[in-house]
């Protein structure tokens, strides 16, 4: 973690990153969900059924599962619902998703900024944090936590968002000593109007099959 941010190399493309490692993940899980596929036809295919099992299998977020539903129910409107157009229809969603993530890559960037870390200069407060999680905190969400407590001390902020569960381990340390709170982004955020409209979802579904 470099003190001059200058010396940050800030890459979606990199093999190591947040990024990359999730396209890896969705990739990855594309073959062993073929193999549940067919397992569920051995108790027989329905629409609800493969809505949960692509959820529940690529670890889909709640915000994101009406899109799946309506991809899902959009493609079998004239199709049979039969294993081998399950594993396509899937095949299918997890290039939509892999596609639309390359055409976000630049919106992502710009929307990032780079300040300078606190974090190497908070050692005794990092020591109290970990001693009262019992180490549980990982180490790069130390360099994030520390650099929160760092602008609560301030006065700059007074809450931490975060959709991380790791970080909720700290919960009540950081109220307690440090008044910064740790919130859990759907709850404080998530309503049914953060999703797609249904033109939105049907655009971006057009605009992959040109591709």
């Amino acid at each position: 973690m470099p003190d001059d941010p200058s010396e940050f190399d800030i890459s979606v493309d990199a093999v190591e990153g947040r990024y990359r490692q999730i396209r890896n993940d969705v990739e990855k899980k594309l073959p062993r969900f073929h193999r549940k596929v067919s397992r569920l036809a051995m108790d027989g295919l329905t629409i609800d059924g493969v809505v949960d099992a692509v959820i529940d299998h690529f670890e889909i977020r709640k915000q994101a599962e009406p899109q799946v539903a309506e991809f899902i129910e959009d493609y079998f409107e004239e199709r049979a619902l039969v294993e081998r157009q399950v594993k396509a229809a899937v095949r299918d969603l997890v290039d939509r998703i892999l596609y639309t993530s390359e055409e976000n890559k630049g919106s992502l960037l710009s929307q990032m900024r780079i300040e300078k870390s606190q974090y190497h200069e908070m050692q005794k407060t990092r020591e109290d944090i970990e001693y009262a999680t019992d180490g549980w905190i990982q180490e790069e969400d130390f360099c994030i936590l520390l650099d929160a407590v760092y602008l609560a001390k301030s006065g700059e902020v007074d809450k931490l968002v975060t959709g991380d569960g790791g970080y909720l381990h700290a919960e009540n340390v950081m109220a307690d000593r440090y008044d910064l709170s740790l919130i859990w982004a759907e709850s404080e955020f998530y309503s049914d109007d953060l999703v797609y409209s249904e033109k939105e979802s049907e655009d971006a579904l057009k605009s992959h099959k040109q591709q």
